[in-house]
């Protein structure tokens, strides 16, 4: 997955820059386009911020990268994690889903 500077840049401002620290995640500076037929390269940079510093985006699996953000959500104090099986979808009269049944894991219920 190719998470770009705008998503890096959301994911620093909710606090969860940390998702993807710790799972192989590769620093992005831009994209190189390589022309086989001609034999060149054009480099693509992101933009720079402000500071002069280039905006980076990060590259990772994206399993990890969930994985990361299951991690920074289970630290939080108002967090409490159920793992299970979703049944169905709850909608409410406009069709928005605003719930599930599940049944937990490892339980019967």
């Amino acid at each position: 997955e190719l998470l770009q500077p705008g998503g890096f840049n959301a994911l620093k401002k909710l606090g969860l820059e940390d998702a993807v620290q710790d799972i192989d995640s590769h620093i992005v500076k831009g994209y190189i386009i390589h022309d086989t037929y001609s034999g060149t390269n054009i480099k693509l940079s992101y933009p720079v911020d402000e500071t002069g510093s280039i905006y980076t985006g990060r590259s990772f699996h994206h399993g990890r990268f969930i994985m990361g953000l299951r991690r920074q959500a289970k630290n939080e104090p108002n967090v409490n994690l159920i793992e299970g099986t979703v049944n169905s979808l709850l909608e409410n009269k406009a069709g928005d889903i605003v719930g599930v049944e599940y049944r937990e894991k490892h339980t019967d219920n």
